[in-house]
């Protein structure tokens, strides 16, 4: 699938949240969105994945208008996996993946054996096949987002779109669901809070601050000391691992010059 934003624009009563978004995501790619805290990158992923509408601008899905698709035509094509808050599901995993199916289905219509089949295949690719039964709220929040995950994996779209899915979640959880998110070769677009995640797993990054793009490219490209400096008010170096040639980002305390007298 291909996604297109021309000229995003959103207010949210008198603020300015988005200022004339211009950005692509090619079939097959995994985009990065960065940025500091209120820099409008969940408000853009809410207008692509139609929670809020945006003020001004168009988004296309694969050449269509996005308000020309319904909501069920949307679903088909982009799924969600998105910020990890305490869900309160109380129905067993299997039931909670299946839902992923609902937008292939007609009103009323029931889930098949074939989307019991696909559910637990999908539980079993992010590890948690066996889970099937478990009551869904018992799972600690590490295995809910698998489930999540398992859920968007299960409705089939061609793009999945992370609305920062890792936050609040500890390293391996956070690592795993990148991992099978990378493998399936999908169409992704996702707001990544941390820069080493970004430099990992992102094909191309683009970057938001005050709601415009303040720079994108490959994060060998964009992720440099300098412009992390700029965005983000911190230090860092920028450490390339001998073997692999990959590029880790090391941020820098200032305690000692905070903590430093002066004269």
């Amino acid at each position: 699938m291909e996604l297109l934003a021309k000229a995003v624009e959103l207010y949210l009563g008198k603020a300015h949240v988005l200022r004339g978004i211009d950005l692509s995501l090619h079939p097959k790619e995994f985009l990065g969105i960065i940025g500091p805290n209120g820099s409008g990158k969940s408000s853009f992923l809410k207008c692509v994945y139609r929670v809020q509408k945006p003020s001004a601008g168009t988004i296309y899905f694969d050449g269509r208008k996005q308000d020309e698709l319904s909501y069920r035509e949307s679903a088909l094509k982009l799924a969600v996996l998105a910020q990890h808050n305490a869900y309160h599901f109380d129905f067993n995993v299997l039931d909670v993946v299946v839902m992923g199916r609902s937008p292939h289905k007609k009103m009323m219509e029931s889930d098949t054996a074939e989307d019991f089949s696909l559910a637990r295949e999908m539980l079993a690719t992010v590890g948690l096949a066996g889970f099937e039964e478990r009551n869904f709220s018992t799972l600690s929040g590490g295995e809910q987002q698998c489930v999540i995950l398992a859920r968007a994996l299960t409705q089939g779209s061609e793009c999945l779109v992370l609305d920062e899915p890792t936050n609040h979640l500890d390293i391996k959880y956070q690592l795993q669901i990148m991992d099978i998110v990378k493998s399936m070769n999908l169409t992704v677009m996702a707001a990544v809070h941390d820069l080493n995640i970004a430099a990992m797993y992102c094909d191309r990054i683009v970057a938001l601050c005050g709601g415009k793009i303040v720079g994108y490219g490959t994060p060998q490209e964009l992720l440099t000391e300098d412009f992390i400096r700029k965005l983000y008010g911190v230090e860092c170096r920028i450490v390339t691992e001998p073997e692999s040639g990959r590029r880790y980002i090391v941020f820098l305390p200032q305690y000692e010059k905070l903590s430093r007298p002066e004269g």
